[in-house]
């Protein structure tokens, strides 16, 4: 019966932790759109906005290129 309960709560604990990779759509401002994995994040220092593209890979965007950054679903 430990089996069963571990089980139970390993899958309960993938499904929560698999829901919290959100996917965003950055609109840049000549009206392209880039989706993003997790939420991107600004570095002031550089200017950049910093984000996980869709293939997986780091990547970066000048922020005066960025329009904005919304939910995926929302988009």
């Amino acid at each position: 019966m430990n089996i069963r309960r571990f089980l139970a709560a390993l899958l309960l604990g993938t499904l929560c932790l698999s829901g919290c990779a959100r996917h965003y759509t950055i609109t840049l401002n000549n009206g392209n759109q880039i989706t993003s994995r997790g939420k991107p994040q600004y570095d002031r220092a550089a200017g950049t906005v910093n984000f996980t593209n869709a293939r997986g890979e780091p990547d970066r965007l000048p922020a005066g290129s960025v329009r904005q950054i919304s939910p995926a679903s929302d988009s």
